[in-house]
């Protein structure tokens, strides 16, 4: 038997080549770099400009509260257009951006003063703008004190029991007004009447509310021993007492408080 060559077959030689990179997805135009500079830029401008209005709305807006015929617009009108025409009960907020120097003509700031109506049934609007104010301002008329401290006081409680200014409690003045005029009560006194009031106002309301229901714990005015006479002390925030006149005017005490208090 005769030894047969047994041929192994081979396959044909396969050649690759590089593959191109275009083939393999589409090529995405570049965007020119002065185009991706401005897009940022308006990018950037647009957050900051954003920041800077948020942070504007929470460090200058002053609210002036209080009980009706005590002299918020007087003094609103004052330190807006430099002078007192006669004026009437609000019946909606008045608002404004208004220039406030000391005495000296030295510091200046622009402050976002809101005029809040007195009325009781009112005071919807003036509780719609406490979230974010800077400082409250209460003014109460130096000439009729025992009227005015009683309504001032069930305010004061309304006011600084509100969740917004239990969260976060701005600044407090009790402006004296009518500082002018024969009778005008001292800033200490002011005090003094106010603290009686609210010890009644907060014995009364917390002796009516079940305390079983309360969706929230007692802060500020609301906190503490209620039989035991209260002090603006307890508040544990800036709370002062300055006399002021519109008419006069005399409102240096009250505008180093603006200054000291906003930004």
């Amino acid at each position: 038997m005769s030894d047969e060559h047994v041929g192994v077959e081979t396959m044909p030689e396969v050649v690759t080549e590089p593959l191109d990179p275009e083939t393999i997805s589409p090529t995405v135009p570049a965007l020119p770099l002065p185009v991706i500079a401005v897009t940022l830029a308006a990018l950037l401008l647009s957050v900051f400009f954003l920041f800077c209005k948020a942070k504007a709305s929470r460090g200058n807006k002053v609210l002036l509260l209080g009980p009706v015929g005590s002299g918020k617009t007087a003094l609103y009108l004052r330190y807006r257009f430099g002078r007192t025409p006669p004026t009437v009960t609000s019946m909606v907020p008045n608002s404004a951006a208004v220039a406030i120097s000391d005495e000296q003509g030295g510091a200046k700031r622009t402050v976002f003063l809101i005029d809040t109506p007195g009325s009781g049934r009112l005071r919807g609007h003036l509780f719609g703008e406490l979230a974010g104010a800077a400082a409250l301002v209460c003014v109460i008329d130096g000439t009729a004190l025992a009227a005015h401290a009683r309504e001032a006081a069930q305010l004061l409680y309304d006011v600084l029991t509100h969740e917004s200014v239990e969260r976060s409690p701005p600044p407090l003045l009790i402006a004296v007004n009518k500082s002018d005029m024969a009778g005008a009560m001292s800033p200490a006194a002011a005090r003094k009447a106010l603290e009686t009031e609210v010890t009644r106002v907060r014995l009364a309301r917390t002796t009516m509310q079940d305390t079983s229901e309360r969706s929230r714990p007692l802060r500020g005015i609301a906190a503490g021993d209620t039989s035991q006479p209260f002090s603006f002390e307890q508040l544990g925030s800036s709370v002062e007492f300055v006399s002021c006149s519109a008419v006069k005017p005399e409102l240096r005490a009250l505008s180093q408080f603006l200054l000291h208090h906003t930004r």
